[in-house]
């Protein structure tokens, strides 16, 4: 049993030592690949990709292309907004037409008002006329030229 036991452990040194390595390496290290960092100038969903990992790849190189929908509508909408503030703006005749109204109306009350502060003057004066009606056609007068 010993006998048989020191040749089965001999056989088998025999057979590690005689077999051949095909693996072996001349030498061992690590290999530091050089990370880039790639960011787009705008945001988007990309539809197409034109590289693969660890492919080399030269200056403006088209490695994506982008959805260009979302960029098409909000140039469409700048330009919208864009006519329809110039149609607000462009033709502002009507207002000033209306402000000039509104100018003669106030001119022509405080011509008005004058005359009547003219004539309850006289008034006053003659004792007509309270005191009191005259300073309500002074206070109008100051509203009507305050506007």
């Amino acid at each position: 049993m010993k006998n048989s036991l020191v040749i089965i452990v001999f056989g088998l040194l025999f057979l590690t030592a005689c077999n051949k390595k095909e693996n072996q390496f001349d030498a061992t290290g690590i290999f530091e690949s050089t990370e880039v960092l790639v960011a787009s100038e705008v945001g988007g969903r990309i539809v197409k990709w034109e590289i693969e990992e660890g492919q080399k790849i030269e200056k403006n190189f088209l490695a994506a292309v982008l959805d260009t929908v979302p960029f098409q509508l909000q140039i469409e909408q700048i330009k919208a907004s864009k006519k329809a503030l110039f149609r607000k703006t462009a033709d502002v005749k009507p207002q000033v037409r209306v402000i000039k109204d509104q100018i003669e109306v106030q001119n022509s009350q405080l011509r008005t008002l004058l005359k009547e502060k003219s004539r309850f003057e006289k008034l006053v004066n003659a004792d007509a006329a309270t005191k009191k009606q005259l300073d309500d056609i002074i206070a109008q007068i100051d509203v009507v030229s305050k506007q």
